[in-house]
């Protein structure tokens, strides 16, 4: 216990400097997701993250939120939403003025079901693993852009999914995954 409380010290040592030289950053972006496995079509998608970073460590909050798009299920005019919000961990390399970074997190994935109801009817919230890379590229001092992908592992019970397509009562039996790719701006203080 006491070697291993050791072997972490350093570690803290070097977070507790990192955190004297931190800096905060937002990034605005637009892009796609690709939903498929969710009997979704692909849609536009746009998204916001806040975040705090030392020079190698950052933690971040993002949602991203993909408009209605229509389930795959012909004769049916019926879609969903879907609004993510994450805690993300990311790692990146300062080389200049680029910012290679790989992060993960975990969030919550709320998918709201639109179209020919008489009222609109919840889907779902559904916890969601997610993890990914990008890029930032600072051209001035606080301003860049911001190049983002991500993977997220939508949680559901295998044996239970509790993922129903209503109407229809289709249900999707596999842990689906969504693929989303964002570009914007990246902004620093």
């Amino acid at each position: 216990m006491r070697t291993s409380g050791l072997a972490v010290l350093p570690l803290i040592l070097w977070m507790s400097s990192s955190v004297a030289e931190a800096k905060g950053e937002a990034s605005f972006m637009v892009g796609r997701s690709f939903v498929e496995d969710l009997r979704l079509e692909d849609k536009t998608s746009f998204g916001a993250t806040l975040g705090v970073f030392s020079r190698i460590v950052g933690f971040e909050l993002g949602f991203d939120y993909m408009p209605t798009s229509d389930f795959d299920v012909p004769g049916v005019d019926l879609g969903a939403s879907v609004l993510n919000l994450a805690g993300n961990v990311v790692l990146q390399a300062p080389l200049g003025e680029f910012y290679p970074y790989g992060t993960a997190g975990y969030g919550a994935l709320f998918a709201n079901a639109s179209g020919d109801l008489a009222t609109d009817e919840f889907l779902g919230t559904f916890g969601a693993f997610n993890y990914g890379f990008g890029m930032k590229m600072f051209f001035h001092e606080n301003v860049g852009i911001r190049v983002d992908y991500r993977r997220f592992a939508v949680q559901t019970d295998e044996d239970d999914p509790g993922l129903d397509i209503p109407i229809i009562g289709d249900e999707i039996n596999a842990e689906p995954d969504i693929d989303r790719f964002l570009v914007g701006l990246a902004l620093r203080w």
